[in-house]
């Protein structure tokens, strides 16, 4: 479960960059906006479920260097995100990194 649940934490990371490159880079997401993307990924993530998320028509998702299909890979097997999340917003791009051990 430790190893899903650091899992969890990296792919968290490198998701939470993602709202820069969506409509969020025109429109105004403040900080609580930004953590709440993240918190809504990774529940969707714990949930084994994609189609929760808020995402554009057209998605790019890799896993260790490889392309997959959103739900594969991780999305099926992770089993907690975890309860500490350490976020480092930047609302003026829009982006966030976040660490979910």
């Amino acid at each position: 479960m430790r190893v899903k649940t650091i899992a969890a934490a990296a792919t968290a990371m490198v998701m939470g960059w993602l709202p820069a490159t969506s409509s969020f880079a025109s429109d105004l997401c403040e900080r609580a906006c930004l953590t709440g993307m993240v918190d809504k990924y990774l529940a969707a993530l714990v949930a084994h479920d994609p189609g929760q998320l808020p995402l554009a028509r057209v998605v790019r998702f890799t896993e260790n260097g490889q392309e997959l299909r959103l739900g594969d890979g991780l999305w099926g097997t992770v089993t907690a995100a975890g309860k500490y999340r350490l976020y480092v917003a930047d609302p003026r791009t829009g982006r966030l990194g976040c660490m979910a051990p």
